[in-house]
């Protein structure tokens, strides 16, 4: 064999010999045993993972029920963000007893004393008790979604667990818009003697037509004859007042009844002098008394404003008419 290959031969036999060397008996083993501090560590940084993933799952379906309208996407979102309040009590729990492990396996190095170590503690403790009461909301939302159930139109109504809630408005309106209002008879409505005293409301469309100095003088007319009447004939005098002219009266409802009056009343058709005395209850159901939940449940009342919308139902009607057989 030449010099060259027999020198190459034994280069790589020297080679395979280190890599192959011998464990001894004192060798340690390749897998070392895990320690009570390592399991410790693991379950903590596990405890850390379930607390922000729960977090972020119960943030995301609240959010996303918050944006939903149909009551039963909100009852199944809701219910997912149960389970993820279930991740986050599981991971503070791991948390906390993995904590306690890793102190006490610290050999001194930590102690329950430091401040470090309890400020996060007691901020984990505030941060359960704070969960806990806000995790009231979103159950309540629940239980009202599933009690007010899939509404499609305005003429379903919940049941009569909305008679427990009960407001009273303080209103001053046009008196043609109060005698629509007093139709609603499961209502209990009171005002004031009409007279012009509170002034008189100026249609827009009277405004626009440029006939406001005219309707203004039709109202001097009418306070006028009721300033003549009053004396002799004060029971009679109203009369004389035109329907334009203010009167204060307090409206008494349970939420259920102010779900049909404001989901009625509202709607493009309707007047709008009734229009915005329904819309500033709904309002003031959600953002006054603070029942938002209550007046989202209330979901067909129509807060844009419309021009014409009667117009729009009459020609819809006429259109019928018109149809053969109709």
């Amino acid at each position: 064999m030449p010099a060259a290959q027999e020198a190459e031969a034994r280069r790589e036999r020297s080679t395979h010999a280190v890599g192959r060397r011998t464990r001894g008996p004192a060798d340690p083993p390749i897998m070392a045993a895990v320690t009570e501090r390592e399991w410790a560590l693991l379950l903590h940084l596990a405890g850390v993972v379930l607390l922000f993933s729960g977090m972020a799952v119960a943030a995301v379906a609240h959010g996303g029920a918050r944006r939903r309208e149909r009551p039963g996407e909100v009852a199944a979102l809701l219910g997912l963000s149960r389970s993820g309040v279930a991740l986050v009590a599981v991971g503070g729990l791991l948390i906390i007893g993995s904590g306690l492990w890793l102190v006490k396996v610290s050999d001194g190095l930590y102690s329950l004393g430091d401040g470090w170590i309890a400020g996060a503690l007691g901020l984990l403790v505030l941060a359960f008790v704070l969960g806990a009461a806000g995790g009231q909301r979103p159950k309540r939302a629940r239980l009202l979604a599933a009690y007010v159930g899939e509404r499609r139109n305005r003429r379903h109504r919940p049941g009569r667990a909305f008679e427990r809630a009960v407001y009273t408005f303080d209103v001053v309106a046009d008196y043609g818009a109060f005698r629509d209002l007093q139709r609603h008879r499961m209502c209990t409505i009171v005002w004031q003697p009409l007279t012009p005293d509170l002034g008189w409301e100026l249609p827009a469309d009277v405004a626009e037509a440029g006939l406001g100095d005219r309707f203004a003088a039709a109202m001097a007319d009418s306070a006028a004859l009721h300033g003549a009447l009053r004396p002799r004939f004060p029971a009679q005098a109203a009369y004389a007042v035109s329907m334009a002219h203010r009167v204060r009266f307090a409206m008494t409802m349970n939420a259920r009844e102010l779900m049909h009056l404001a989901e009625l009343r509202s709607t493009p058709q309707g007047h709008p002098a009734y229009r915005l005395v329904a819309q500033r209850m709904h309002r003031l159901v959600a953002e006054e008394a603070g029942h938002r939940a209550l007046a989202e449940a209330m979901r067909f009342v129509v807060h844009d404003e419309v021009e014409l919308g009667r117009l729009a139902a009459e020609r819809r009607l006429e259109s019928r008419r018109a149809r053969p057989g109709g």
